[in-house]
């Protein structure tokens, strides 16, 4: 019966390396596919990406902190209204 045992914790023990060396090479091929996408874009383009990112990622912990102070639940009517008014936001600024 030890045989056995052992032999099924080997098993999950390599089941469970095979699982994550799966998810790096995803993630590693992932990560590779957002470089080669900036590196197709001009300096003022990689420019302009990041601080557009930047901006939506502040906006976006503006929106959320009173959700986090409230403990109210943020549902997806709540993503869409922030996104509906971040993109006409953008769109005046242009």
């Amino acid at each position: 019966m030890t045989s056995l045992t052992e032999s099924m914790v080997h098993w999950l023990q390599e089941y469970e390396a095979m699982g994550k060396r799966k998810r790096e090479e995803a993630l590693a091929r992932a990560e590779g596919a957002g470089s080669d996408f900036m590196q197709t874009l001009g300096h003022v383009q990689q420019i302009e990406l990041l601080h557009g990112l930047n901006d939506m990622a502040s906006e976006l912990k503006s929106f959320l902190a009173p959700f986090g102070e409230s403990g109210k639940t943020v549902t997806s009517a709540d993503i869409h209204e922030f996104f509906e008014d971040f993109n006409q936001k953008r769109r005046r600024r242009n």
